[in-house]
């Protein structure tokens, strides 16, 4: 929207209109009069943040929108539950995937932060031309492949099942974390969140200070104990003469 007459502006009247769609979103995105965006026909690709700018000639104002998508796009049944952890720690976000039947022969899964800036991927692990039965499915006869992202290096890695293990957590980790998986008859997605707190840090304190207590309790001890024996042996035993460094005087001396 440009060229609008200031004394009209607000209803949008007198105005020249000019709208350019990315060549990946059309003809599935529009805007509405009131600048909400619309995007039809959802895709797990669509889950992520979008930043909306707004200029004029003496303002600019920006905001951010997360669009987080769960749902099933295939017979693919997959759930997750929140995921919490304390700073240092290693936490375990895990999602529920239950394929349709045992004849898949692959399956792709994908784990990304998508609450934050951008995208952030994690982690891609893949199961590929699978054969055979087994009762959990991830204990299949499969050639598997997993690449981590170079930003997260050792402290990310991923379960047999499929769960995402983050290991030393720390607060910029705190977000939303979107898992999709794709099978040969689709894929499915949800979105876990992940909440971390710092109230380690009190209980790692207390604990070195309890240690410090113990140990100096345990040496004063230990010096009581030898100071004890040193005396127990200098205390006469039945029959000995007891002889002392100091000479008592008494009144019949001299």
């Amino acid at each position: 929207m440009e060229r609008c007459n200031r004394t009209l502006a607000t209803s949008g009247q007198q105005c020249q209109h000019r709208m350019e769609v990315g060549d990946f979103y059309k003809p599935r995105a529009n805007i509405s009069y009131n600048a909400s965006l619309v995007l039809q026909d959802t895709r797990p690709d669509d889950a992520g943040v979008y930043q909306l700018m707004v200029q004029g000639l003496d303002m600019a104002h920006t905001m951010e929108v997360t669009l987080i998508l769960q749902g099933t796009f295939s017979p693919l049944f997959v759930s997750s539950n929140p995921a919490h952890a304390h700073l240092n720690q290693t936490v375990l976000l895990s999602s529920s995937l239950q394929p349709p039947s045992s004849g898949w022969d692959f399956i792709h899964i994908t784990w990304e932060l998508i609450s934050s800036p951008r995208n952030h991927p994690m982690l891609t692990y893949t199961l590929d031309g699978c054969t055979g039965e087994a009762q959990n499915w991830w204990e299949r006869n499969c050639s598997i492949s997993r690449e981590v992202a170079r930003v997260y290096g050792r402290r990310v890695d991923i379960q047999p099942n499929g769960a995402l293990a983050l290991r030393d957590v720390q607060d910029e980790d705190v977000g939303t974390y979107l898992v999709t998986v794709r099978d040969p008859e689709g894929l499915a997605c949800v979105a876990v969140n992940l909440s971390v707190s710092r109230d380690t840090l009190a209980a790692e304190g207390l604990s070195i200070l309890g240690i410090i207590w113990m140990v100096a309790a345990g040496a004063v001890l230990c010096l009581l104990a030898l100071f004890l024996g040193e005396v127990g042996d200098k205390t006469p035993k039945s029959g000995q003469t007891s002889f002392f460094p100091c000479k008592v005087k008494t009144l019949g001396d001299n």
